[in-house]
């Protein structure tokens, strides 16, 4: 993606969430199942740092833990209901792509850095790589990296994925298709998946990054984590590629290299993606594991 559509995009998305915060807020206000998935590696006591924090439920999920939290948001109002909720805790607004400036961090280190759907909104791999490695500059030597991702490759005909975003760019116009999300299609990766969140008039586009575990894991060992692992998650339990909701990633802060393991080949279904043969294999997948994803009807 080049620079000026990354930068418009990065824009548009954090438009979206000022416009939303209000209904987005009460979309959020119960602890996330996953969480679950990172209590046992959070300490008694653990200094946390949580990057992209909302309004702070993620404090809600750990606070048992007796933990210190500190939480940074670019959105005012979010962070305005988390001081509220949430008291005990340091919240405050800041840009999370100037970590190491920001003054209510600077000098500190932390042994948790949390990132939850936060990476997956950000559409450049330079500015990914940035936000991995400003973490990993805040965190204590084997300190923790710990990210939840969407998992837009999952097979759920109600929520957003992939397979929705491939069949709007092979069915609607260029025209209808920028009247929706802005930017031109043109200049999107396979990818690079535009969603519409909310109702039709007072919804926003939103932009997530459909990322399979290899390539989050490829950004974390750039910037120079070791020991690291990656998992598919549903309801507080690893899941599979194909029905887990989000994407799960625990990654040390070591100088010691980790040996680099052999790459896992991708799903047959993902090796063989491309526009032209993609319709016939979205039938044919879903056909397949019809009996795996029932209808659901909460939204996400």
């Amino acid at each position: 993606m080049n620079p000026e559509t990354a930068k418009q995009i990065l824009q548009l998305t954090q438009d979206g969430y000022v416009r939303i915060a209000r209904y987005f807020d009460k979309t959020r206000n119960t602890v996330w199942e996953d969480f679950s998935i990172f209590r046992p590696s959070v300490k008694e006591g653990a200094r946390v740092l949580d990057v992209g924090c909302g309004n702070g439920r993620l404090y809600a999920a750990l606070k048992d833990k007796h933990i210190t939290y500190v939480g940074v948001d670019q959105n005012p109002y979010l962070i305005e209901q988390a001081q509220e909720r949430y008291p005990d805790a340091r919240f405050f607004v800041g840009n999370i792509l100037s970590l190491q400036s920001l003054p209510e961090v600077s000098g500190e280190r932390f042994d948790i850095v949390f990132s939850v759907a936060v990476v997956c909104h950000l559409p450049s791999v330079q500015l990914r790589r940035h936000l991995i490695a400003s973490a990993r500059s805040l965190l204590v030597r084997d300190g923790l990296l710990m990210m939840l991702n969407w998992n837009l490759w999952r097979f759920a005909r109600r929520h957003k994925s992939i397979w929705k975003n491939l069949h709007q760019r092979l069915t609607l116009s260029p025209l209808i298709w920028r009247e929706m999300y802005v930017v031109s299609e043109r200049d999107m990766g396979f990818r690079d998946v535009m969603t519409w969140w909310g109702t039709r008039k007072n919804g926003v586009p939103l932009y997530y990054r459909a990322f399979s575990a290899g390539e989050l894991r490829a950004l974390c060992r750039d910037v120079g984590f070791g020991d690291i692992s990656s998992f598919y998650t549903a309801h507080g339990r690893k899941a599979h590629w194909w029905n887990g909701r989000n994407l799960a990633l625990i990654a040390r802060n070591t100088l010691v290299s980790s040996p680099v393991r052999a790459k896992k080949k991708a799903p047959a279904v993902l090796r063989q993606m491309s526009y032209a043969s993609a319709p016939k294999i979205i039938r044919d997948t879903y056909a397949a594991h019809e009996h795996h994803f029932p209808q659901q009807n909460s939204p996400r």
